[in-house]
């Protein structure tokens, strides 16, 4: 793509910091006025660029919202992620249940908030997209590289965890920056030095040939010292390089071993949490069934005191309709006894 990169790329992510605060159902339209404007003041490389950038995913836009809401939202996963390295080192394992339980506080409060912002926005997340999003701040606590990702507010789509290239996570953002996640990219230096003199062995060079007439033990010789030296060097470059290689294998297998032994700590940390959670679920399962039993105990006697007041309720009926029955027959009595001495 044939267009100024220092300055294109600078407008493109002014673009891009624009279109990823707008509105998700407004994105497509506004890129697309966007890269036209462009087109027509004449930046046609420009507006190519502009309409390639793609539509968030709902999870991306919901983390983009609360970055942009809240630039020191990340500050807690950054706090956290110094402190599990901390502990991991030392190996005390009540720390590590502490910084375990705080960061699935952080989590939680993380998505929270971004569904929130995404729900006054009037754009509802799904079950998936809340565990995309607990998936990106886990990934974040684990990178700084991702963190950065996260808080250009200009992701695409969100990182997962279990480690990623350099590449996926310049791919996350829209326009990315030109430093992010540069530091992963560690390219061997050339191997093998700048000898000119690489591969001339066997070959007739001016420093080889002997001149007409002269003495050609001495050219041998010459070129035998020669070559020693070259052994010399291409022992000594070899043995850096191999130095080199030894010494980044052993990196990569202590930060692997320390990896590890951070993970076998968080999850035996995890299953104590887990185990103590269960025996507390076990326990307030036993006192709600405790709380049952007596709930349906006091519901029998209560329905034994119903029953017994509808009995005697009944009762009284039948003695009220007894009593009536009495009354009224006693009224005719009375009437019919009046009426006799008067006829």
């Amino acid at each position: 793509m044939c267009w100024n990169r220092r300055m294109d790329a600078a407008q493109l992510r002014s673009v891009a910091d624009e279109l990823y605060a707008s509105p998700i159902d407004t994105f497509t339209a506004s890129r697309n006025a966007r890269a036209a404007e462009e087109k027509k003041r004449g930046a046609a490389s420009l507006a190519e660029a502009i309409r390639a950038l793609t539509k968030p995913t709902s999870a991306a836009w919901a983390m983009n919202a609360l970055v942009r809401s809240s630039p020191a939202a990340l500050e807690p996963v950054a706090s956290l992620r110094d402190r599990i390295e901390s502990i991991t080192a030392a190996g005390d394992r009540d720390d590590l249940r502490e910084a375990t339980r705080d960061r699935h506080a952080v989590v939680a409060r993380l998505v929270e908030d971004a569904r929130s912002l995404a729900a006054e926005s009037g754009v509802s997340l799904s079950v998936a997209s809340s565990a995309e999003l607990s998936d990106a701040v886990l990934a974040a606590l684990a990178d700084t590289d991702v963190e950065a990702a996260l808080r250009t507010g200009r992701l695409v789509t969100l990182p997962r965890t279990g480690g990623m290239a350099a590449s996926d996570i310049r791919a996350l953002v829209a326009a990315p920056p030109d430093g992010l996640a540069q530091n992963r990219d560690d390219p061997d230096a050339e191997e093998g030095g700048a000898d000119s003199d690489t591969g001339d062995e066997g070959g007739d060079t001016p420093h080889h040939r002997a001149p007409p007439g002269g003495n050609g033990h001495r050219s041998i010789l010459t070129d035998g010292s020669a070559r020693s030296s070259r052994g010399r060097r291409r022992g000594s470059e070899s043995s850096t390089t191999e130095q080199r290689r030894l010494e980044r294998d052993l990196a990569a297998a202590e930060g692997a071993e320390a990896t590890a032994r951070a993970d076998r700590l968080t999850r035996e940390t995890e299953r104590e949490v887990l185990a103590t959670r269960l025996e507390g679920i076990r326990e307030d399962l036993a006192r709600k069934r405790d709380a049952v039993r007596v709930a349906e105990e006091e519901l029998a006697d209560a329905e034994d005191r119903l029953d017994s007041v509808v009995a005697d309720i009944r009762s009284r009926e039948l003695e009220w309709k007894r009593t009536e029955a009495v009354v009224r027959r006693l009224r005719r009595t009375s009437a019919r006894s009046t009426e006799g001495p008067e006829s």
